[in-house]
């Protein structure tokens, strides 16, 4: 399997050594089961949540969420776990439900992901995931299958696993502190574009950590991986809405290995607004996208077409995002 990397793995959060921060952690190259299972304690000063969506072919969209912790302002306070699952429909209607449970009512495996709130269950072994939801106004029984091998950019932030038969996406984040406390800004995306599958994006911090930005980028085409988090770049277009919100019409992001000639563009229009909220001190923007991709690279080049999921997510303080 070809790797593209153009610096040693790093925590993207710290400035330690990469090998150094692996042997310390246990981790390998290689993703573990334990990885994908409960990571943060449960209680106050801490956050978890497992994430999925599928588009499916008739362009219907759920997007489900098991969280544990909320990462808000009040982390310290602590917050009930939570299923959340909203389904956009073909035909434009949208069903959103939300599941409150007492933390006797949830189990999570740290040795794996198994997770249950109630009778909703996520499990999963990193290449297959099975995801319950019940609810009288909506119950799911999904299965993704992973097409490209787990992955986590150095010591790891995200844990994702893409799958196909309705494009599937699943990530796994953690933490404990309050996102307001260090993050200013974020866009992310993921798709399946033609044969290759992309997950990219950019965060900024606040200027009390230094204000930097972190882009990261995961591509795969069959048994070609580019991971990085360095010499990536977004440029969003927006504009404020009707409602007051900013709104997102568009980005574009690029990225080119600073030690050779391999370069990704993608390109993202025709943003659909899937859903908005406003939660943990920030406004949160889901939309669905028209992307267009181009890879060059000394063996090829490709050209791909699809869809993209974008969460664009800000602290509205006056400034514009990813504006420098």
């Amino acid at each position: 399997m070809d790797f593209v990397r153009d610096v040693e793995p790093v925590d993207r959060f710290g400035n330690e050594a990469g090998k150094e921060a692996m042997l310390r952690l246990g981790l390998n190259d290689e993703m573990a089961l334990w990885e994908n299972g409960r990571r943060e304690e449960v209680g106050p000063g801490h956050a978890e949540r497992w994430y999925l969506d599928a588009l499916f072919d008739d362009g219907s969209l759920i997007v489900i969420t098991f969280s544990i912790g909320s990462p808000g302002a009040d982390i310290l306070a602590g917050s009930t776990p939570v299923v959340q699952a909203r389904f956009h429909s073909a035909d434009g209607e949208c069903v959103i439900t939300q599941q409150p449970f007492s933390g006797e009512e949830c189990d999570a495996r740290t040795n794996r992901c198994d997770v249950r709130l109630g009778t909703n269950r996520l499990s999963g072994d990193l290449r297959t995931y099975r995801v319950l939801i019940s609810d009288p106004r909506l119950s799911a029984d999904l299965t993704f299958v992973a097409t490209v091998p787990p992955t986590r950019i150095g010591t790891g932030r995200r844990i994702l696993s893409v799958a196909e038969r309705y494009s599937g996406y699943h990530d796994h984040s953690w933490c404990n502190t309050a996102l307001v406390e260090f993050l200013r800004e974020y866009c992310h995306g993921h798709g399946k574009l033609g044969n290759e599958v992309v997950v990219f994006g950019s965060d900024r911090c606040t200027p009390e950590t230094a204000g930097i930005t972190l882009p990261f980028l995961m591509h795969f085409q069959e048994q070609r991986r580019i991971v990085s988090d360095r010499a990536g770049h977004l440029e969003i277009e927006h504009r404020r809405g009707v409602d007051g919100e900013i709104d997102l019409d568009g980005l574009r992001f690029s990225w080119r290995d600073p030690e050779g000639d391999e370069s990704v563009e993608i390109e993202a229009v025709n943003t659909r607004l899937l859903h908005t909220s406003h939660q943990f001190g920030m406004h949160f923007r889901q939309y669905l996208a028209d992307a267009m991709m181009r890879r060059k690279g000394t063996r090829q080049a490709s050209r791909q077409t699809g869809s993209l999921i974008v969460d664009f997510a800000y602290v509205d303080d006056g400034h514009l995002p990813f504006q420098e």
